[in-house]
């Protein structure tokens, strides 16, 4: 994998942006900013995850509408990611043999984050994906097939997070941060064929993706509307 360290893209660096990778050593320096754009990013309607139940009851929502005990089972109100898990899950990722891990940076403020990496289809579908039943697997490897995603290593590109700050969310931001992704998704030397992301139709990923051909390759039909979403790395 290709890493860069900064990035010149003249329309984002006139208004102030910067692209950087980070790597472990960079991390703490910019640790803060991607815990607070992380929980800001996830906190949107699409996702709900700024609090949830600490019973584990399923209840989460968002911090609008964050109340002061479950309004299911009336248990405790706890934050839906802690400071903990969320530098533990970038740092997991930084300890990778194929990585990429992108900030957007306004100033000091990190307005965007993206990280990826490569694995097998068994392997992403363990840690991420979580298909639960043989049936659940068959499903997904049918939507792959059927799509014509190149499938012959079974290896692909998981995108695991991404997401812009809401403050930071224009169009013609995203357009840009989203052609910054994928050009580094086509040109890293790993060879990689494919691409796996999980969504949810509520997201304005899911209009993203569809606007660059991906094909939506598995649905879970639950609540989040979380589906997943494939697409051939050329």
């Amino acid at each position: 994998m290709k890493t860069l360290n900064t990035q010149s893209y003249p329309v984002l660096n006139s208004n102030g942006f910067q692209v950087i990778s980070i790597d472990q050593n960079s991390f703490w320096q910019y640790e803060s900013g991607i815990i607070q754009a992380y929980k800001e990013v996830f906190n949107a309607s699409a996702w709900r995850e700024w609090v949830k139940c600490s019973n584990g009851c399923g209840f989460k929502t968002t911090f609008e509408e964050s109340p002061v005990a479950c309004p299911e089972c009336s248990g405790a109100i706890e934050d839906f990611y802690s400071n903990t898990e969320i530098s533990e899950s970038v740092m997991d990722v930084l300890s990778r043999s194929y990585f990429q891990c992108l900030l957007l940076l306004k100033w000091d403020t990190v307005a965007w984050f993206t990280w990826w990496w490569k694995d097998s289809i068994e392997n992403i579908n363990d840690e991420k994906l979580g298909l639960k039943t043989q049936e659940e697997y068959s499903r997904l490897i049918s939507g792959i097939l059927a799509d014509k995603i190149n499938s012959t290593s079974w290896e692909y590109y998981y995108q695991s997070e991404t997401g812009v700050v809401p403050t930071y969310r224009t169009r013609w931001i995203g357009s840009a941060i989203v052609g910054i992704n994928e050009e580094l998704l086509r040109s890293n030397s790993d060879q990689v064929e494919a691409i796996i992301q999980r969504t949810s139709r509520q997201s304005p990923m899911y209009a993203i993706r569809t606007n660059l051909w991906y094909s939506e390759v598995f649905s879970y039909e639950d609540s989040d509307e979380r589906v997943l979403f494939a697409r051939n790395n050329f």
